[in-house]
């Protein structure tokens, strides 16, 4: 955005305001892009491992195709 397009000047004030603005949301995305890497890194990536993390927990082969029909 060309700050010249604006019909006003602006202060000091709103200079801090808009730099604290533009923190704020980076630090959100930030953090939102984080969380998305840390679940597709810490996630199963195919059905073989999928089945062999149920199976750990006590959910069998079987159960889980029966459970899909």
């Amino acid at each position: 955005m060309n700050l010249r397009s604006r019909p006003f000047k602006l202060t000091a004030e709103d200079h801090r305001t808009i730099e604290k603005w533009r923190w704020s949301l980076a630090a959100v995305y930030g953090a939102v892009l984080l969380v998305l890497v840390l679940m597709v890194v810490a996630g199963p990536y195919t059905k073989t491992e999928t089945a062999n993390s149920r199976i750990e927990h006590g959910f069998s082969a079987a159960t889980i195709v029966d459970s899909a029909h």
